[in-house]
């Protein structure tokens, strides 16, 4: 039981440096997926926005209700994917590099390369799709890993030997990618020779057998190593505890190569890429928690403060009946004296106000790729080009941000270029693969 529990441990283990990044992951998606607050039992809450010492639940809850969102990171992402692929993705042969800038043809020649590229994914998705899912992915979380995988045969082929002719027909064994996201990339290692020894992928799924079934959790662990494929089935038992269940391994015959292709645009100094969202999702969330406490000042100050000055104990004022849902009981006078009561209406103070909309303006205004030049930090270590070399006239911007969509554009290339070759050592063909081709210029207004 213990050797088995260890093992469990081991399997469902994340890499130590990624765990960091769980907190800033969740961020960037709960920005781009407007999920800062959310509706519970008690009205609104949302862990973006603290509760105030002294605050009462039911006025938290209605602030948290009444505070809007307009987050800037979502705008940016698409911006840039826009920017990236605002003509259709060349996808040409290797030896068609046209050096006037003009296109190439769009790859014409092996079928099987030609039916891959329109049905490259999972769920038959375009290799088009895929890049821009890539680009997407390796922004809001700083990497994604794309494995090649293949369809499993069908039930009827699974005791025989297909014919060739059977095989294309069919497309049996079709080849595809599967792009996964950082939190689903959980761990990899590299040989001695500098090249992907294995990596580990885990995925949450919910598997009906029926469409009026009831789910059933499972967690799916992936092992890929330069032999073989090794998945992992995780459920929960009668008792609750995580038990595991081994498929027969799977050779995807690569002969000493993992079939995984990693993008890192923005690496750290580990290697590992970092959100390029991030400083975008931090400047939505500051500006929305100081709009929700501007928010509710300006509600308070549209509907001003009932006061009433009275001594009376607090059991008293329990039974006292003012004809109000809300007030607030200020002590007044000396005890053991009689005081007059008074009724009043306290209008807040705008100064805090103005001050608020001067805050709110400056973290709305540093989400925008111009405030803060596209993220200097990000750039701030990589080795600046010289004027002699020739990549030098490529690096003079007129923005910040079109330097990020040339770094971006520049590691996206070969990563869909050895996703083509991996392809390419699938389905047997020889010869060059066809290449990817971004732009190398981007003029945004």
């Amino acid at each position: 039981m213990s050797d088995s529990k260890s093992f469990l441990a081991t399997l469902m283990a994340r890499r130590p440096e990624l765990e960091t990044l769980e907190p800033v992951w969740q961020l960037v998606d709960d920005v781009l997926n407007s999920n800062v607050k959310q509706r519970c039992a008690d009205g609104w809450k949302s862990s973006y926005f603290p509760k105030g010492r002294l605050e009462p639940q039911s006025e938290y809850a209605l602030r948290v209700e009444l505070t809007p969102f307009f987050p800037q990171a979502p705008q940016i992402l698409a911006s840039r994917l826009g920017a990236l692929f605002k003509s259709r993705l060349a996808v040409v042969d290797s030896s068609q590099r046209n050096a006037d800038g003009t296109p190439a043809p769009q790859f014409e020649g092996d079928a099987r390369m030609v039916r891959f590229i329109k049905e490259a994914g999972r769920r038959h998705t375009s290799f088009e799709d895929l890049a821009t899912q890539a680009a997407c992915l390796s922004q809001n979380h700083g990497f994604c890993a794309a494995l090649l995988d293949r369809d499993p045969l069908p039930d009827d082929a699974r005791e025989r030997t297909p014919s060739l002719a059977e095989a294309a027909a069919r497309n049996l064994g079709r080849p595809y990618l599967s792009l996964y996201a950082a939190p689903d990339v959980l761990d990899w290692d590299y040989g001695s020779d500098g090249r992907l020894a294995w990596v580990k992928f885990g995925e949450r799924e919910i598997r009906r057998g029926s469409w009026d079934a009831e789910g059933v959790e499972e967690l799916v662990y992936r092992v890929v190593d330069r032999a073989t494929i090794r998945v992992y089935r995780v459920r929960r038992d009668a008792s609750g505890e995580w038990r595991s269940h081994e498929d027969a391994p799977i050779a995807h015959g690569f002969d000493g190569r993992v079939p995984v292709v990693f993008l890192h645009p923005f690496p750290g100094s580990d290697g590992i890429g970092r959100p390029l969202l991030r400083r975008a999702a931090e400047s939505d969330v500051a500006a929305a928690r100081v709009l929700s406490d501007l928010v509710w000042d300006l509600f308070v100050l549209g509907n001003p403060i009932l006061t009433l000055k009275t001594s009376r104990r607090d059991d008293e004022l329990a039974r006292l009946g003012l004809g109000v849902t809300r007030y607030i009981p200020l002590r007044n006078g000396i005890p053991g004296q009689e005081n007059a009561e008074e009724l009043d209406f306290v209008q807040l103070d705008p100064t805090g106000i103005e001050l608020l909309f001067r805050a709110h303006a400056l973290f709305a205004a540093q989400g925008l790729p111009g405030a803060h030049d596209a993220g200097p930090e990000l750039v701030a270590g990589a080795a600046i080009p010289r004027e002699q070399s020739g990549v030098a006239q490529a690096w003079r911007f007129k923005t910040g941000e079109e330097r990020i969509l040339f770094m971006l554009a520049r590691a996206l290339e070969p990563f869909l270029n050895e996703c083509l070759e991996l392809a390419a050592l699938a389905l047997g063909i020889e010869g060059a693969p066809p290449v990817a081709k971004l732009p190398e210029r981007f003029d945004l207004e």
